[in-house]
């Protein structure tokens, strides 16, 4: 008898269909570049996550303008340049058949 029914049945988030119900958390890797942008480390990493079965990635804290960048090798959405980099960790993701979004952040120094 299955004590979890429900942890491997795709759910729909919106629009969104997740292929299963096994999230993982956002967590500090600094595999970013210190531009902000998802190197082949970073990348290979949630890969990694994707194909061994986690529905949804949620990941690093990804800072949103270049003036509250909150450590040196964090992911960054506040450039154009930063798109291509986010493109590719996405597709990577998304090869496995999982889904992923960016934990947005804007850290106060005050």
């Amino acid at each position: 008898m299955n004590q979890l029914p429900y942890l491997f049945r795709p759910i729909k988030i919106k629009s969104m269909e997740v292929k299963n119900r096994l999230v993982m958390a956002p967590m500090g890797t600094n595999l970013a570049s210190q531009q902000g942008e998802a190197t082949p480390s970073l990348i290979s990493y949630y890969a990694a996550r994707a194909r061994g079965g986690v529905g949804l990635i949620i990941t690093d804290d990804t800072t949103v303008t270049s003036s509250a960048i909150y450590h040196p090798n964090g992911l960054r959405l506040h450039e154009d340049c930063l798109v291509q980099s986010w493109k590719n960790l996405t597709q990577a993701v998304h090869a496995h058949g999982a889904k992923i979004a960016p934990q947005l952040i804007h850290p106060s120094f005050n």
